[in-house]
């Protein structure tokens, strides 16, 4: 069989680079195997997946190759004829994580690709050594029980997998499973790492006068109605069925995936399931983190959901232009904070009537923030209408054992950013006087909350503007080819990598550049060996900068070693920085500033200036 998947390949191969054909055809070879991680067995029949880099020789008269081949049942591969150039090999295979050749370490939540370096073929070169690494996929698996001790049937469970963002921790969804008829679960295809389990609970009440409006109004037609109940309401179900409770003149609905709430107690106040975290934890502070190796099924995550008397919440809700009817609200913990997603972990979500009115029918004791955003969408269902105007409020709530009502939800009006764009003295452009028309998008991502970023697109006179609901954001860029964000100033502070609030009008300034700090060099082993195994880190020698930075900083970078152990880092901005080299599978959470901490203690201190271009060899360091 391998002989049979070799000429596959090669005439895979063969095909995408036959015209033109070259002065010299290309005789280049890669030959490799792929392995488990774990305990170094081949793994038979892998896909295999080839793509040639922007590091191809433009002289070899070869396209681009991308091409597929299947491994033998030796987990055996090849590709050839290959010029010479820079490649990604990937591979993957059912029941394994994703892999690349050179990777050390398996994928993350936050990092699909860990480790990924192109792998430099020479002119005619033969190489042998082409293992790739895959690691087996985890699991969580456990059973959901009520305060009896009965199974709960269909009920979501969820795993969010702790990341670091802005060195803090943040914990992101990364899968779920439904119980079934025993209450048992099983969340598979997970990553090696730590993960909270929580099996969320949201009591969605919403006025039967809505349900009306919403008929009248297309049902399930896409209608800004919709779009704007889907947020409170993700699921519509027959009144009258099993899941729908009347409470006089409102429905306080269960969701098909949440847990079923016990009947209401004798004197007619529902009683609710709370949000349960593994062990059995009703705070997600109070969660504990449960860490799965490669491989690994971690059997008995068990939880129980223990019911509470609830209270209403009930108030009027406005805008600028007045009440704010059929109008989304969700009520969030106060504590989710930054680091973890109110999005299916809403304690209540309700829609206002056509006055403006709203209540909330089963909300538990304890602290939350009110939040609403309307519309939800960005354009309006017709083109010829005009789009809705952005409100948004977040209030906070406090309830206890008595009802809350009156209670006044004020929405103000988005906030407008408009920005411009210009040129930072030191660029060549600048120089010479010749506009180099930059247009990008700027993207501001809610750092509160994990839903889609805002994005603007500059126009042709260097300008952009856009609105958003108020609340904490960071930037980030899509750079044109050959430049680079200097400085984002908003009134008077650079937010280039911090995050930042946004509460009133903004105006924002982006200087460019086109003349990048670059720091490059060869990481060698401590015996003087080129190191292709190693990752290089800069960072900042200010350790305020540790913390608070925005998705993609710019003082904060990493790139693992070549084929040969060269390594390039570009557009730091100038500063005072530590710079080390440690092995690939050491930089897991490399951002944490615990870890920053102990590879400052055997970084080397480099000062950058505006534009440098800089050459450091660095020797590969074990950090403990």
């Amino acid at each position: 069989m391998f002989a049979r998947v070799l000429v596959c390949a090669a005439a895979a191969v063969f095909l995408q680079v036959q015209t033109p054909v070259p002065a010299t055809a290309p005789t280049g070879l890669i030959v490799g195997q792929i392995l488990d991680a774990t305990t170094g067995q081949p793994i038979p029949e892998a896909d295999v997946t080839i793509r040639s880099t922007a590091t191809v020789s433009p002289t070899s008269q070869v396209p681009a190759i991308n091409t597929r081949v299947i491994a033998d049942g030796s987990g055996r591969y090849y590709f050839a004829p290959l010029p010479a150039g820079g490649y990604t090999i990937r591979a993957s295979k059912p029941g394994y994580l994703d892999g690349t050749l050179g990777a050390r370490r398996p994928p993350s939540v936050s990092n699909r690709a860990p480790g990924l370096a192109p792998y430099v073929l020479g002119e005619g070169q033969r190489a042998t050594d082409a293992t790739i690494r895959l690691w087996k996929e985890a699991s969580l698996s456990g059973a959901v029980i009520d305060d009896a001790g009965e199974p709960m049937v269909r009920a979501q469970v969820i795993a969010l997998a702790r990341t670091f963002v802005s060195g803090r921790p943040r914990f992101v969804r990364a899968g779920s499973s439904m119980t079934d008829d025993r209450g048992a679960f099983r969340i598979s295809a997970l990553a090696p790492g730590q993960y909270i389990v929580a099996a969320p609970s949201t009591q969605t009440s919403f006025p039967m006068t809505v349900m009306d409006t919403y008929a009248r109004n297309g049902g399930g037609a896409r209608t800004p109605l919709q779009e704007e109940m889907s947020s409170a309401i993700p699921e519509i179900s027959v009144l009258g069925s099993n899941r729908n409770q009347q409470v006089g003149a409102h429905v306080l609905m269960t969701l098909s995936y949440q847990p079923t709430p016990p009947p209401p107690n004798a004197d007619d106040v529902p009683t609710v399931f709370r949000t349960t975290y593994f062990p059995n934890a009703t705070s997600a502070t109070d969660a504990q983190m449960i860490t799965v190796a490669a491989g690994e099924d971690r059997a008995s995550t068990n939880l129980q959901l223990r019911s509470v008397r609830s209270a209403r919440v009930s108030g009027s809700v406005s805008g600028p232009a007045g009440p704010l009817a059929l109008t989304a609200l969700r009520l969030v913990p106060a504590n989710f904070g930054d680091a973890f997603p109110d999005r299916e972990f809403e304690v209540a979500t309700t829609v206002s009537d056509p006055t403006g009115a709203f209540t909330f029918l089963a909300v538990p004791p304890g602290a939350y923030t009110l939040k609403l955003v309307s519309p939800r969408g960005r354009a309006p269902a017709n083109a010829n209408a005009p789009a809705a105007p952005m409100v948004w409020a977040a209030q906070a709530v406090t309830v206890g054992d008595i009802d809350v009502t009156q209670l006044a939800v004020i929405a103000r009006s988005a906030v407008k950013v408009t920005g411009s764009f210009i040129v930072a003295p030191s660029s060549a452009a600048q120089r010479s006087g010749v506009n180099p028309g930059v247009q990008e998008n700027v993207i501001f991502t809610p750092a509160t909350e994990q839903v889609a970023p805002y994005r603007a697109m500059s126009t042709v006179t260097r300008t952009f503007s856009t609105e958003m609901p108020g609340g904490r954001y960071s930037m980030t860029f899509e750079e044109p080819p050959g430049w680079f964000v200097v400085s984002a100033v908003i009134n008077g502070r650079d937010v280039r990598d911090g995050v930042f609030d946004l509460t009133d009008d903004a105006t924002v300034v982006l200087t460019y550049s086109d003349d990048p700090t670059r720091l490059a060099g060869t990481i060698r082993t401590a015996q003087g060996v080129s190191d292709p195994t190693a990752t290089a880190l800069v960072f900042p020698t200010d350790r305020s900068r540790w913390s608070g930075y925005s998705a993609a900083p710019s003082r904060l970078a990493s790139t693992r070693a070549a084929t040969r152990g060269a390594y390039t880092i570009s557009n730091v901005p100038a500063g005072e920085y530590f710079v080390v080299a440690i092995a690939d599978e050491d930089a897991v959470d490399w951002m944490n500033p615990l870890t920053l901490e102990r590879l400052a203690r055997v970084a080397t201190t480099i000062t950058l200036r505006d534009g440098e271009k800089r050459t450091l060899d660095l020797r590969t360091v074990v950090v403990r």
